[in-house]
C-alpha cells in the first residue's frame, strides 16, 4: 500500500535533489501554533532516522516560535517578517538547504506544512520509492483528510482521521 498520513490541508512533496538517503524535512508555518505538537510528535515517531526538520515561519503572531524554540530546540528556524505564500517560502527553504549542503552530501527535499500527522514509515516508504525508481523526481504519498473536533479549545480539541482520500501521489 503507498505511505498515508493525516492532513487537513497543504501539499505533502518528497522532491529529489539527488540521490542520497538524506532528507531535509522543510515546514513553512504561518500562525499554525495548533497544529505543531502533533505535527512534531509523528515527526519524533519516523522509521527513517537520518533527516534533518527545517522551519520557515512566514510572520506568525499565534505563538508558533516560543513554542518550536521551547519545544524543539534541535530544529533550524528562519522568519520572515510577513507570511510571502506558499511558493516563495518553500522556495527559501530550498535555497538555504542547497546553499548549505556540505559538499559531499546528496539529498531528498521533504516540502511540507504544519498541519500534517505522517504515518510512522512514510518517510522510509518515499525515499524507498525514489531510490527504486531513479527516473522519479518527486513522489508523494496518498494524503487522508483529517477533522478536528471542539475546534478552538485546545484542551479538548482531538483530530481525527478519515478514510476519505484528499489528494493521491
Amino acid at each position: 500500500p503507498a505511505p498515508g498520513l493525516r492532513i487537513d490541508r497543504g501539499p505533502f512533496f518528497l522532491y529529489s535533489v539527488c540521490m542520497s538517503p538524506h532528507v531535509y524535512a522543510h515546514i513553512l508555518v504561518w500562525n499554525d501554533r495548533r497544529y505543531l505538537a502533533d505535527l512534531f510528535a509523528s515527526l519524533q515517531t519516523q522509521t527513517y532516522p537520518n533527516f534533518t526538520v527545517r522551519v520557515l515561519d512566514n510572520g506568525s503572531n499565534d505563538g508558533t516560535l516560543p513554542y518550536i524554540k521551547e519545544h524543539h530546540p534541535h530544529v533550524i528556524v528562519g522568519r520572515n517578517v510577513r507570511n510571502l505564500g506558499f511558493a516563495p517560502g518553500h522556495n527559501q527553504l530550498i535555497q538555504f538547504t542547497l546553499e548549505h549542503l556540505p559538499s559531499d552530501d546528496e539529498a531528498y527535499v521533504l516540502v511540507m506544512n504544519a498541519d500534517m500527522i505522517l504515518k510512522d514509515t512514510v518517510v522510509e516508504e518515499l525515499v524507498r520509492a525514489l531510490q527504486a525508481n531513479p527516473e522519479l523526481g518527486a513522489v508523494q504519498p496518498k494524503l487522508y483528510r483529517a477533522f478536528g473536533e471542539h475546534l478552538g479549545d485546545e484542551a479538548l480539541e482531538e483530530t481525527t482521521q478519515s478514510d476519505i482520500i484528499d489528494t493521491t501521489g
